[in-house]
C-alpha cells in the first residue's frame, strides 16, 4: 500500500517552529523583490493552504525544511500558518533551485551553518582580505576560476587545499589595492594572481614601486591591460627587466588542463 500523503494543519502557534540549518540565512533588510510581492500578495489573501510549509518533527519542535519566508511574513501579518509534517530530510537547496535560485554566498551560509568548518574559513578568509566570495573558494584551491569547483561547493563537498598559497597571494592583491590610485577590478586579482606564480616573483618589488610612482596608476581594463601595467611598474628605474607579463600568461597556460591550452 502505497503511503498517505502527510496531512495538511494550520495554527498560529509560531513558537512551534524553528528554522533548519540547511536552510538560507533568512534577512529581512536583503529581502529581494519576490520576497516582498509574497508579502504583499499574504497580505492581500492569507496564507493559501494549497501553498503549505514542509515541517519536520526533531527535538520536540517542527523544523522548517522549506517556506521560512512564508512562516517569517505568517507571523508578522498574525495570520494562520498552514504546514504538512515529513518523517525524513529534504535537500532544500535541491528543491529551491527550481524556485529563486541560490547564490553562493546561500550555499556557504548553508554549509557553515552546518558546521563545515572549511566554508567557515572560506567565508573568514573572504572577509579579511576583502575579496568575493567566489574568489575566496576558488583561490582556496588555486583555481582560477569559481567556475571549475561551483558544483562541488554547492554540494558541500569543497575543502580548503591551498591556503599558505592563497594567502600570499591574497595579501598581495590586498597590498596593491592599498597604493594610493589602485581600486579593486576582477581583472586586476587576475593578473596579481598570475603574477604569483611567476618563478622568482618579488612582491614587495612591485609594491614599493607601485607607491613610489603614487598618481600613476591606471584603473581599468582587460586582465591583460593590468599585467602589461604590473610589469610597468615592476620594472621601472632597473636596468634587468623581468618578462613579468609574458612569464606570467604562461604560468597560467602551464596550469590550464592540457585539454584546454591550445585555446588559450
Amino acid at each position: 500500500m502505497a503511503p498517505s500523503d502527510p496531512k495538511l494543519q494550520k495554527t498560529r502557534n509560531y513558537a512551534q517552529f524553528v528554522s533548519s540549518k540547511a536552510n538560507r540565512v533568512l534577512q529581512s533588510e536583503a529581502f529581494r523583490p519576490q520576497h516582498v510581492r509574497l508579502m504583499e500578495s499574504m497580505r492581500k489573501f492569507g496564507f493559501l493552504p494549497s501553498f503549505p510549509i514542509t515541517v519536520r518533527m526533531v527535538g520536540g519542535k517542527f523544523q522548517v525544511e522549506d517556506g521560512q519566508h512564508r512562516l517569517y511574513f505568517a507571523k508578522t501579518l498574525g495570520i494562520d500558518v498552514y504546514f504538512v509534517v515529513i518523517d525524513k530530510e529534504i535537500d532544500v537547496a535541491e528543491i529551491n533551485q527550481a524556485q529563486a535560485s541560490w547564490k553562493i554566498q546561500d550555499y556557504t551560509n548553508r554549509w557553515a551553518q552546518a558546521g563545515n568548518s572549511d566554508y567557515i574559513q572560506a567565508h573568514e578568509f573572504a572577509t579579511r582580505y576583502n575579496l568575493s566570495i567566489g574568489d575566496s573558494f576558488a583561490l582556496l584551491t588555486l583555481n582560477s576560476s569559481f567556475g571549475n569547483i561551483s558544483k562541488t561547493v554547492r554540494a558541500g563537498a569543497w575543502k580548503i587545499t591551498e591556503l599558505e598559497k592563497a594567502t600570499v597571494i591574497a595579501q598581495c592583491y590586498s597590498d596593491v589595492c592599498a597604493c594610493q590610485g589602485v581600486k579593486r577590478h576582477q581583472n586586476l586579482f587576475k593578473a596579481v594572481y598570475a603574477c604569483n606564480f611567476v618563478a622568482g616573483f618579488d612582491s614587495h618589488r612591485l609594491i614599493d614601486s607601485i607607491q613610489k610612482r603614487a598618481g600613476s596608476w591606471i584603473n581599468g581594463g582587460h586582465w591583460l591591460d593590468y599585467l602589461q601595467q604590473l610589469e610597468d611598474f615592476y620594472n621601472f628605474g632597473r636596468k634587468v627587466k623581468v618578462p613579468l607579463k609574458f612569464d606570467a600568461q604562461e604560468a597560467m597556460r602551464a596550469r590550464m588542463p592540457t585539454n584546454k591550452r591550445g585555446a588559450a
